[in-house]
């Protein structure tokens, strides 16, 4: 039994969910002018399907021009738990949510706290100072609001996330460019990971390279090599160098096979 591996449940009373409700029909249409383009979860009209559709459709365009093509999956640890609050309310601030807004949501966010129960034995009762509750009606809202801004710390590659799932890839006609521009990428992506307290699992990092050439690209993140596979799990799709989908098409044809 590893305690890494457990999540706090948050019990949240039925009142407080329909009160969410209300607070986010007032506050999500706002931020949908704001969200970057490429956030695609927790959003009216987009989804885990229009978030593979415009990056393998991306791709398909540069690999038709010849480009190759470089992509790196980032992965997060317990994201939704490592939420700082102060930041989730001055990032609100920045987007110009007004006093009361701000102030509801601190209010919101505050005074919880969480303790350990295993059989009869519990921990003392803690407050909670970062994260968001899960199963919440306004968690996702305010998760979407907090990664906003990481779109805008890129300078040459694109970036596309799902909630904590997120994609940097870049595509050139120069080999040496393209690893340049995305490690490049990647320092200003773990410097806004680390400044804005997020914990990162080098560890599962995944690279992919598509296109033609003859090159031994290198992508590292603080001093971790990446590496870079021929199929690579995305938002729950298998999708390989060459976007024709056979691994993932087998392994669906074969879980029908072994249902039947």
């Amino acid at each position: 039994m590893t305690k890494s591996n457990y999540r706090p449940l948050s019990i949240l009373p039925s009142l407080s969910k329909v009160f969410e409700r209300l607070v986010h029909a007032r506050v999500s249409p706002y931020f949908e002018n704001i969200y970057h383009k490429h956030v695609f979860a927790y959003r009216k009209f987009h989804g885990c399907a229009t978030g593979l559709l415009s990056l393998t459709e991306q791709w398909r365009r540069e690999l038709d021009n010849h480009k190759i093509i470089s992509m790196v999956s980032v992965d997060l640890s317990k994201a939704f738990d490592t939420l700082p609050h102060d930041l989730i309310l001055q990032k609100l601030c920045k987007y110009g949510a007004d006093e009361a807004t701000t102030r509801l949501i601190s209010n919101y966010l505050s005074g919880r706290k969480q303790r350990v129960k295993l059989g009869e034995a519990c921990s003392p009762w803690l407050l909670v100072s970062k994260g968001i509750p899960q199963g919440s009606i306004l968690g996702p809202l305010l998760f979407n609001i907090f990664m906003n801004d990481l779109h805008q710390v890129t300078k040459h590659s694109t970036l596309s996330t799902y909630a904590d799932d997120t994609q940097i890839f870049f595509a050139g006609n120069d080999a040496v460019d393209v690893e340049n521009s995305v490690n490049s990428d990647l320092e200003r992506i773990d410097k806004w990971f680390e400044q804005n307290e997020m914990k990162r699992n080098h560890s599962k990092y995944k690279a992919m390279v598509m296109g033609n050439t003859k090159s031994n690209l290198v992508f590292s993140c603080e001093n971790t090599v990446i590496p870079i596979e021929k199929e690579v799990e995305l938002l729950g799709v298998t999708v390989d160098s060459k976007l024709k989908f056979e691994a993932h098409v087998f392994k669906f044809s074969s879980f029908q096979v072994s249902l039947l």
